[in-house]
């Protein structure tokens, strides 16, 4: 297999080797299929902004925030804590706050329990989104 030599003087196998090498791809079907649940959790919270919030476009606005703050942080965060725990406090920030969003609660001026959570939700998912998308370069670098 071919093995690509990084920054340090350690060796990482590309996908190239992956049929020679069985934890490269474990990466790879793991890669892929948190990339089929993070597009589910992603578009299901983008298509629904209109029936979750009061206003839509203030939903995409607050979404839009949400994205960028987990852009900025998701870096910092793996740099602090390593790829796979920082991804574990991303996943389980947005399982959290789906799971918190079930009951019906109005905190009123039209926004319910659900509403807030979807924006805490959008914002975990936008860091799986920006940690996955890093860690796919690592694995399948062009």
């Amino acid at each position: 297999h071919r093995q690509n030599r990084g920054a340090g003087s350690e060796c990482q196998t590309t996908v190239e080797g992956a049929d020679k090498v069985p934890r490269v791809l474990k990466e790879i079907l793991l890669l892929m299929l948190m990339w089929f649940f993070i597009a589910l959790f992603y578009y299901g919270l983008n298509f629904g902004w209109g029936k979750i919030l009061p206003d839509r476009y203030l939903g995409y606005l607050m979404a839009g925030v949400g994205e960028t703050v987990a852009s900025l942080l998701t870096i910092p965060l793996i740099h602090r804590v390593g790829r796979r725990r920082a991804m574990m406090i991303w996943h389980i920030g947005a399982a959290l706050a789906f799971l918190v969003a079930i009951p019906e609660v109005e905190l009123g001026n039209g926004w319910t329990l659900e509403s807030v959570c979807s924006i805490i939700a959008v914002t975990c998912v936008g860091g799986c989104f920006s940690g996955i998308y890093l860690w796919t370069g690592e694995v399948a670098p062009t």
